[in-house]
C-alpha cells in the first residue's frame, strides 16, 4: 500500500551503497532524513542531481540531516556511476556515496 502525507515511513533493511549494512531506522538516528528517487542511475539530470547532493552532503550534515537516495538500480550500477562521476570530478572531490543509496527492489512495497 502506497504511503500518503503523514504517514511514517516503514523500517527496512536493504543492500546500499555507501555502507557495510543498512536499516533506515538505525541510519537514521536521531537525524533529520531527506529521501529522494531516481529512475536511473545514468539519466543526464539524475547525474548532475545526485552530485549536487554529494556536494551539499556537509551543510546537511551541519543541520543533522542525513540523505537516502533510492533508485531502480542494482549495485553494480550504483557503484560504476560512483565511479564515473568521481573520475569525472562531478561531485566537487566528493565520494558519490557520501549518502546511502538503495537498489529500489528493496522498496517496492512502500509505493
Amino acid at each position: 500500500m502506497p504511503l500518503t502525507l503523514g504517514d511514517v515511513f516503514p523500517n527496512f533493511d536493504a543492500e546500499a551503497l555507501g555502507v557495510e549494512s543498512f536499516n533506515l531506522y538505525n541510519y537514521l538516528g536521531d537525524s533529520w532524513g531527506i529521501m529522494f528517487s531516481h529512475p536511473n542511475d545514468f539519466t543526464p539530470v539524475c547525474t548532475t542531481e545526485l552530485a549536487e547532493a554529494v556536494k551539499l552532503h556537509k551543510k546537511f550534515a551541519e543541520k543533522k540531516c542525513k540523505l537516502v537516495g533510492f533508485s531502480c538500480n542494482d549495485m553494480n550500477s550504483h557503484k560504476f556511476l560512483s565511479d564515473v562521476l568521481s573520475a569525472l570530478g562531478e561531485c566537487g572531490g566528493h565520494l558519490i556515496c557520501s549518502y546511502v543509496i538503495i537498489a529500489a527492489r528493496c522498496c517496492a512495497g512502500v509505493g
